[in-house]
């Protein structure tokens, strides 16, 4: 089952570690546009045993990755096979600029 899609929350380690899951799903990450409103840059995955939303979104923050991004947002979704086709439609949808793999 694919939840309701739960943001926007600031792109820190305080946020991330208040609000975000430690349940599996697609993620994702954004900043401001010139219109004002959040763009998404980047669509992940949190999926297999041990990985969270939560954790692969402090992996990113941890790892100095997106750093000039500044809001995050998520889905919490039951199975892998939805997973992934959550991920890979969306990441078809948004083009985000930070997925190298956005070409289907």
């Amino acid at each position: 089952m694919i939840s309701v899609f739960k943001g926007n929350y600031k792109y820190n380690e305080k946020d991330v570690k208040l609000y975000a899951p430690d349940r599996q799903g697609v993620y994702y990450i954004g900043g401001w546009a010139a219109d004002g409103f959040i763009l998404i840059e980047y669509i992940g995955k949190a999926i297999g045993e041990g990985v969270s939303i939560k954790t692969k979104l402090l992996d990113h923050l941890s790892n100095n990755e997106l750093k000039k991004l500044s809001h995050f947002a998520f889905r919490i979704i039951t199975t892998e096979k939805e997973i992934e086709e959550c991920e890979k439609s969306e990441i078809k949808v948004y083009s985000p600029r930070y997925n190298t793999h956005n070409n289907g």
